[in-house]
């Protein structure tokens, strides 16, 4: 079932994400922003992301990467970094 959350209004940050009226989904990279198509996995995968890099936030909230966000969801993702 897909989540709900924020609803994207529009601005140049978000342009080519509205398509026939529709809004999509996208990933906010905090430079950039990739509509999504599919899961954030493979919308990151087919980004050239590997989306283990990253949490993935909606309205604040992690979600599992497998999420199908619904239309005119904004998905925060918050790079992250680990070592030994």
């Amino acid at each position: 079932m897909p989540l709900k959350g924020l609803t994207v209004l529009g601005g140049s940050k978000y342009h080519g994400c509205f398509v026939s009226a529709m809004k999509c989904a996208i990933i906010d990279l905090g430079d950039e922003t990739v509509p999504v198509n599919g899961t954030l996995e493979e919308t990151m995968i087919s980004s050239g992301r590997s989306p283990d890099a990253y949490i993935f936030l909606i309205g604040g909230i992690p979600v599992p990467e497998d999420t199908v966000p619904a239309e005119g969801i904004v998905i925060t993702a918050i790079r992250v970094a680990s070592g030994g």
